[in-house]
C-alpha cells in the first residue's frame, strides 16, 4: 500500500510542481530542525513545497503542501524529473545517492548547513561538487568551498550567512532548574566502543548532577549503541534542545559545542575520541581546520584515558567565567559572520 501511495504523490505532485518555486528535502527528523528556520523565514507558503522521506508533524508548517515519499526508489525517479526552480537540502552527496540532480538541468540547487564544521573533514571528498549554491556560516566552510572549487573545476557560489538554527535553541532561562549535563557525542567515533558514557555517568552520579545522554540520530542507524539497553540506564534527551537549561556540555567532535558556546557563551568538555574523519583525500593537515580549531579556544578537552580528570572542570563549568566569555566572543568575531 505505501508504495502505491508513493506513486499516486509523484503524480500529484508533477500535477501541482508548476504552482511553486522552491522545494525543500526533509531526509529525517535532525534534518528538519535544521531546516524550519529557512522555511518559515519569509513565509512564502504559496511558493514553497516541501518533499519528505518520512512522516512529518503537519502542525509545524502550517498552510506549507507537503508531500512524503518513502519508497527510495520513487523517490530518485521523483528528483530525477524535478522542474522546480530551487531545491534547498541539508543533505550532502547530491547525485551520489538517491537524492539526483534533475535530467532536465532547470533546478538550482542549495546546500543548507546543519553544522558548524568543516565541509571537507566529516563528508566525503565529493560529498558537495554537485551544488550550485553553499550557505557557509563561517571563515573556514569559505575556505573550504574554495578548495572544492579549486580541486574540482567548479564554480560553487558561496551564501554567507549567519546560522539561522542555533536563533532557535535559546529559550526562557530557569534559574530554580536542577544542574544538568548534557552528553551529547557524534557518531562514527569510538566513544560508545570505549563506554565512555558509561564513565562519565559514574563521574556525574558521584558530583550529584543530572545527566542526560543525547545520541547521535546515526548512533541509532549504525547500531553504534545497544537501543534496549541505552534507555534503560540513561536518561535521554527528547531532541529538543534548550540550551539555557544545560549548565555543562560535553561532547567528542559533535559541532553542537560550537552552537553551545555561542549562545551561552560558556566552554564545554571535549573528549578526544578517535576523530571522525570521512575524507581521506585531504591535502592539508587537519589542524589547519575549524573541527581542531575551535576545540582550543572553545572547550576543555580531555584523552579518555584521563576522563576521571573531568569532575573538578565540571564543578567550575556549572558557573561562568569571565575570561571564557571574553575569549568566546572574540573567536565568533573573527571566524564567523
Amino acid at each position: 500500500m505505501s508504495f502505491i501511495k508513493d506513486i499516486i504523490n509523484l503524480f500529484y505532485f508533477k500535477k501541482i510542481e508548476k504552482k511553486y518555486k522552491r522545494i525543500f528535502f526533509f531526509e529525517n527528523k535532525f534534518i528538519e530542525n535544521h531546516l524550519i528556520p529557512y522555511i518559515t523565514k519569509n513565509n512564502r507558503n504559496d511558493q514553497t513545497l516541501i518533499i519528505s522521506l518520512y512522516t512529518i508533524d503537519n502542525s509545524k508548517f502550517d498552510n506549507y503542501k507537503i508531500i512524503t515519499i518513502k519508497n527510495l526508489f520513487i523517490l530518485e525517479i521523483f528528483f530525477l524529473i524535478l522542474k522546480i526552480k530551487y531545491v534547498y537540502s541539508s543533505t550532502p552527496d547530491l547525485n551520489n545517492s538517491i537524492f539526483k540532480k534533475s535530467i532536465f538541468n532547470k533546478s538550482k540547487y542549495i546546500y543548507l548547513q546543519h553544522s558548524p564544521l568543516s565541509l571537507r573533514i566529516i563528508y566525503t571528498n565529493k560529498a558537495f561538487i554537485n551544488f550550485d549554491i553553499i550557505f557557509v556560516i563561517n571563515t573556514f566552510q569559505e575556505k573550504d568551498v574554495r578548495e572544492i572549487n579549486y580541486l574540482f573545476g567548479k564554480k560553487i557560489k558561496l551564501w554567507r550567512k549567519n546560522y539561522l538554527f542555533t536563533k532557535n535553541q535559546i529559550f526562557t532561562k530557569d534559574e530554580n532548574h536542577i544542574k544538568k549535563i548534557l552528553l551529547a557525542p557524534t557518531w562514527g567515533t569510538d566513544f560508545y566502543k570505549k563506554n565512555l558514557h558509561y564513565k562519565i555517568k559514574d563521574i556525574c552520579s558521584n558530583l550529584n548532577l543530572q545527566l542526560e545522554l543525547r545520541p547521535h540520530y546515526m548512533s541509532y542507524k549504525k547500531k553504534e549503541i545497544n537501543l534496549n539497553k541505552i534507555f534503560k540506564d540513561f536518561k535521554i534527551n527528547d531532541g529538543k534542545l534548550n540550551f539555557n537549561s544545560i549548565d555543562v556540555l560535553i561532547t567528542d567532535w559533535s559541532g553542537i559545542y560550537l552552537e553551545y558556546a555561542y549562545l551561552i557563551n560558556k566552554k564545554c568538555i571535549l573528549i578526544n575520541s578517535t576523530q571522525k574523519v570521512l575524507n581521506n583525500n585531504i591535502d592539508y593537515k587537519q589542524e589547519n581546520y575549524l573541527d581542531n580549531i575551535a576545540r582550543k579556544a572553545l572547550g576543555y578537552q580531555f584523552d579518555p584515558n584521563d576522563i576521571d580528570k573531568i569532575s573538578k572542570k565540571i564543578k567550575l563549568l556549572i558557573q561562568k567565567n569571565l575570561n571564557d566569555e571574553i575569549e568566546i566572543t572574540n573567536f565568533f568575531k573573527r571566524n564567523f559572520y
